[in-house]
């Protein structure tokens, strides 16, 4: 019998990375987790860097696409053969799809991750795990984007909430069956 997937979904620097690995602690039964980010080092940064960088080109779309896909027939995997997932999500109009898709057919609970944009760019200048130390600018219209598809099974601000009490609402939501991503797939149709 497959197991749930878990999806938290924002922007870069919304706090994504810091709540999955508390949810994750605190998870019954234990929980898969590997982020896009821990998939991507499947390649080597040059390779990935040189990727990421054509956003507007047909390659780098498609090379994009190919390896969301396979992160996400990936987590569907695991959850097929029973493990419960739990991982992060940048889900886009342009991406949308890919994780209906990817996901159909599996109970998926979808949380919003969300916090201002001038918190998201302080978090982001801050960080140095990506990009060469390179910040992603995140003042683009996909900021706003990340949330369009609808309401959420629990969403959280990690701008005024402790990590504690988000993973808190997180883990409350999770007693409840998830309904928020079969919504996303009804508006689709």
């Amino acid at each position: 019998m497959a197991a749930h997937v878990i999806l938290l979904n924002g922007t870069p620097s919304s706090g994504k990375t810091t709540l999955v690995r508390a949810l994750h602690e605190v998870l019954e039964p234990a929980h898969w987790y590997r982020s896009l980010d821990d998939f991507n080092k499947g390649y080597l940064p040059k390779v990935w860097d040189k990727a990421r960088g054509p956003w507007s080109s047909p390659e780098g779309r498609a090379f994009f696409h190919r390896m969301i896909r396979g992160y996400l027939l990936s987590v569907r995997a695991m959850a097929e053969v029973g493990h419960p997932v739990v991982t992060e999500a940048v889900i886009l109009p342009a991406t949308r799809d890919l994780y209906l898709e990817s996901l159909a057919g599996l109970e998926v609970y979808l949380f919003g991750v969300r916090c201002p944009l001038a918190v998201a760019q302080e978090r982001e200048r801050a960080r140095t795990d990506r990009n060469l130390g390179v910040p992603i600018k995140l003042d683009v219209p996909e900021f706003e984007l990340v949330h369009s598809h609808g309401a959420y099974d629990a969403e959280v601000d990690t701008s005024i909430s402790t990590v504690e009490e988000c993973v808190a609402t997180l883990s409350e939501a999770l007693t409840r069956p998830p309904i928020a991503f079969e919504r996303m797939r009804a508006a689709r149709s």
